[in-house]
């Protein structure tokens, strides 16, 4: 496609648009990838195969991103997401699909990576799945603020700084969740009020099992600290116990 036809598309397509599409493909984070008017718009918690009414929500210059609004045809590939935040939740994004349909979009995501970025013609035929579909990450990487006098740990909704507050995660590790609470409650609130006082907007907590291996720091901008991110490595020291 020429620049031209892509800015004249750019023009056509606005946002709060509706429109009804196919889900053809999925992109890198696994978003559904539906084409209007040669362009391509993705469409977060869908599947290959679906047909929705979609609203268009942004439109820029590399991408368009779209929000399902009702289905008209859903696959068989979907299921029903067992957490109670998923559709709020930015933490992850394949819970509404089979664990099969799961492994073929990762199948898909390497072979496109290979293709478009590595340049190689070789491709992966066949991908291994896991034998645990929950609490497998051997690191859990938690947002946390200051809510209510504790510290409040979670992951920020999509394409956002919004909290949504998560108690336990499907996919985080129950130790590292547990460790979050009640291992490191205190020093979490305690970080998360030094952020807020000194205006900043957040702060992330990582963990290997039950040891907290880094904390990052993120300034608001204009705040009292300067507009910078910081992260403090504590991993070669063993982290804290």
């Amino acid at each position: 496609m020429q620049c031209r036809d892509i800015m004249k598309n750019m023009e056509q397509l606005k946002k709060n648009e509706i429109f009804q599409v196919e889900i053809t493909a999925y992109n890198s984070e696994g978003s559904g990838v539906a084409r209007i008017l040669g362009r391509a718009v993705f469409v977060p918690r869908t599947i290959v195969g679906e047909k929705w009414r979609i609203v268009i929500v942004k439109v820029g210059a590399s991408a368009v991103y779209g929000r399902a609004l009702e289905p008209i045809k859903l696959s068989s590939e979907r299921t029903e997401p067992e957490c109670e935040n998923y559709l709020r939740c930015g933490g992850c994004g394949l819970r509404h699909m089979s664990y099969a349909e799961e492994l073929r979009f990762k199948k898909q995501r390497v072979n496109d990576a290979l293709r478009h970025i590595g340049h190689q013609s070789v491709q992966v035929e066949r991908i291994t799945g896991s034998s645990d579909t929950a609490h497998y990450r051997n690191k859990g990487i938690y947002a946390v603020r200051e809510v209510g006098g504790r510290a409040r740990k979670g992951f920020f909704a999509p394409r956002s700084h919004e909290l949504v507050p998560v108690g336990r995660c499907l996919i985080q590790s129950e130790i590292a969740d547990k460790a979050a609470d009640e291992k490191y409650g205190d020093f979490l609130l305690r970080s998360a009020a030094f952020v807020l006082k000194n205006r900043g907007r957040d702060i992330t907590a990582s963990f290997t099992d039950d040891r907290l291996i880094a904390i990052g720091f993120t300034a608001a901008e204009n705040g009292g600290m300067k507009a910078d991110s910081w992260k403090l490595n504590l991993d070669k020291c063993g982290g804290c116990k």
